[in-house]
């Protein structure tokens, strides 16, 4: 089966026992940032500065210098404080995670996703020495565009922290992370015939793949399965006997 520019949930078993599974490598989602969400960076870090700019500043930890960063927590708060649409912290962390998965906003290790914790996040503008203030313009564009802004990312923040959760490897998922997986698994139609007990199983193995480079083979034809795939975006095609049967079918968009 070959994937085209996919992303994918994959349950995988050995001996067919959800008891234990396969790590995967998981890719960078994206590498280059969308216009839409490097403008969504651009608008949240003009509006911080404007309203409130002793969030983006330099920070020590452990004699360490961090230079214009802000805090994970701080960033929630923030957030929640700005529109009706934002209703939980566990929302707000999902729309940030937009911006860390594209690169937009940064941990200044690189070594978390977005938490809602005492860790230093910096904005991609802020990368280079000396960034520039926004203009006067600039901010009264921020004010404007803010609130369209925080709907999008309202929209879109949840399947970004879904993609975060599957990332982490099982053993490290919280109750809230399984019961999130869980809540989607039952609008998934192909598992609706399993049990509650099989789907929160489930919860514990699945993990996150990401295929960007057209032509992937995913498995081959004749190998044992150990595999089973949800599709999240993209679609598949699916060789047998040397014949390409129609992907159209396979593109699903559940999550």
């Amino acid at each position: 089966m070959n994937g085209n520019l996919g992303l994918c949930v994959c349950v995988c078993v050995s001996s067919f026992s959800f008891s234990s599974f396969i790590h995967s490598f998981i890719h960078s989602l994206l590498q280059v940032p969308s216009e839409k969400i490097l403008r969504a960076g651009k608008i949240l870090r003009n509006a911080i500065l404007s309203r409130a700019p002793h969030m983006i500043r330099d920070r020590k930890y452990h004699l360490k210098t961090y230079k214009q960063c802000c805090v994970g927590t701080e960033l929630v708060d923030w957030m929640m404080q700005q529109s009706p649409c934002v209703h939980s912290r566990t929302q707000a962390v999902g729309m940030w995670q937009v911006l860390l998965e594209e690169g937009v906003l940064n941990h200044v290790d690189q070594e978390h996703n977005f938490q809602d914790k005492y860790l230093f996040y910096r904005f991609l503008d802020d990368e280079q020495e000396d960034a520039p203030l926004p203009s006067e313009d600039e901010k009264k564009e921020s004010d404007e565009e803010i609130q369209d802004t925080l709907l999008v990312l309202s929209q879109i923040g949840p399947d970004a922290h879904m993609r975060m959760i599957l990332r982490k490897p099982p053993g490290q998922r919280t109750v809230d992370d399984l019961e999130i997986i869980y809540e989607e698994l039952l609008h998934i139609k192909a598992l609706s015939h399993l049990s509650t007990t099989v789907k929160r199983e489930l919860t514990g193995v699945l993990i996150f793949e990401s295929h960007a480079k057209a032509g992937t083979v995913l498995f081959n034809q004749g190998e044992e399965g150990t595999s089973w795939y949800i599709i999240l975006k993209g679609s598949v095609n699916v060789v047998i006997y040397g014949k390409v049967l129609s992907s159209s079918f396979l593109t699903l968009n559940t999550m």
